[in-house]
């Protein structure tokens, strides 16, 4: 079983300038179908190299279909022969490199004039760049032919109006929703504070009610009761009564004292004018 490979992580980082080679033209193949094909071929010729019936786990797999490959050179010229010699490996290849990017974009279209079979991108040297990328996604593409090539600046163009729409919509969107969120707040604002006085209202008018229920108990309590009063007076009444009872027993008690006494009186009078008289 062969030694695992130790993991090595690297960077991306940009290369120091070579003077004059700042911007490259560079050209891909990428047969990507023609691969998958190829990866297949291989897995179906070793799946009839191998007892179907043994068990293997998956890095038992792994290293004999390697093992395999490397052993079997003539699985590459049989490849070629069905795919009718199509390129089926991957390529990449540096056409010119140049100090300015005006000198390599004018040096790819002299290429593609040339060679209209691959595309020629313009990439910065000493950076790393997209494998093959999708002529889509570069910007500021240049057409082999010039009716495409004005059609696409004119998309371009439209595009980057497109954006600048986009974005200036965006903006007035986000204006519009910052003041309506600020007069709503202002509305909830207005009406938190006149519920707020509503309330004070409320409460001023429930302690008024409260003062008023409690002087109204007071003077119940303090006022007398109807019966109570009539109680009152009818003792107040007998205690009268009985007291000008006893002032009228008093004054009759004196009236006959003196009555008695003005009777003894009269009779020593009497008396003594009958001594006079004999």
């Amino acid at each position: 079983m062969a030694a695992e490979q130790e993991v090595l992580e690297d960077y991306l980082e940009v290369d120091r300038p070579v003077p004059g080679q700042n911007f490259a033209c560079i050209s891909f193949i990428s047969p990507e179908k023609i691969l998958e094909d190829k990866k297949l071929f291989n897995l179906y010729k070793f799946h009839l190299s191998i007892n179907l019936e043994a068990k293997l786990t998956f890095s038992q797999f792994k290293e004999q279909f390697e093992d395999f490959n490397s052993s079997n050179e003539t699985i590459q010229t049989d490849f070629n022969e069905i795919c009718d010699f199509k390129t089926n490996v991957r390529g990449v290849k540096i056409r010119g490199v140049y100090d300015t990017q005006r000198e390599a974009n004018i040096r790819a279209q002299v290429l593609q004039k040339m060679d209209s079979s691959f595309h020629v991108y313009v990439g910065q040297v000493g950076y790393w760049l997209p494998w093959d990328p999708d002529p889509n996604d570069i910007v500021d593409q240049e057409y082999l032919n010039n009716d495409l090539n004005r059609l696409n600046k004119e998309y371009s163009k439209n595009q980057i109006k497109k954006d600048m729409f986009y974005e200036e919509q965006k903006r007035e969107k986000k204006i519009a929703a910052l003041k309506e969120n600020e007069e709503r707040k202002k509305k909830n604002d207005e009406e938190l504070l006149r519920e707020k006085e509503e309330n004070v209202i409320i409460h001023d008018g429930e302690n008024v009610g409260i003062n008023d229920s409690n002087k109204s108990l007071e003077e119940a309590l303090n006022d007398v009761d109807p019966w109570m009063a009539r109680k009152i007076e009818e003792e107040i009444s007998a205690d009268i009564k009985e007291k000008v009872l006893e002032v009228t027993e008093d004054i009759k008690v004196t009236e006959d004292i003196k009555v008695t006494e003005d009777i003894k009186v009269t009779e020593d009078i009497k008396e003594e004018v009958l001594e006079e008289i004999n």
